[in-house]
C-alpha cells in the first residue's frame, strides 16, 4: 500500500518554479503564487493550498508532491476519514 502524508507549509524543490527569494516571501505570507490543484485542475493560491506528498512503498526514496484545495481533498476522500483540522475546508 502506498503512503500519503500531508503538510501545508513547504514548497517542493522545483515543482512550483518559485525562486528562493519568492519562497521566502511566500513563507512570510506576501507572495500569492498560483499553483494547480491535482484534483480539479484549477488554480490554487499557495497560501491556501495543501501540499500532498506521495511516496511509494516500492521506492521509498522517491516522492511526488502535488498541491490541492482543501475542499477538493475533502471531496475526494471518504467522508469518515479523519483529517487534521488544518486540512478541513474553512
Amino acid at each position: 500500500m502506498d503512503s500519503i502524508s500531508f503538510t501545508n507549509f513547504a514548497v517542493p524543490e522545483g515543482l512550483s518554479q518559485v525562486s528562493l527569494e519568492s519562497r521566502n516571501k511566500t513563507m512570510a505570507g506576501i507572495n500569492e503564487e498560483k499553483l494547480v490543484c491535482c484534483f480539479c485542475g484549477k488554480s490554487v493560491v499557495y497560501s491556501e493550498a495543501l501540499l500532498l506528498s506521495i511516496r511509494s512503498t516500492r521506492n521509498e526514496e522517491e516522492v511526488q508532491n502535488m498541491f490541492a484545495h482543501r475542499t477538493c481533498l475533502r471531496k475526494h476522500i471518504i467522508k469518515n476519514m479523519p483529517l487534521h483540522p488544518d486540512f478541513e475546508p474553512e
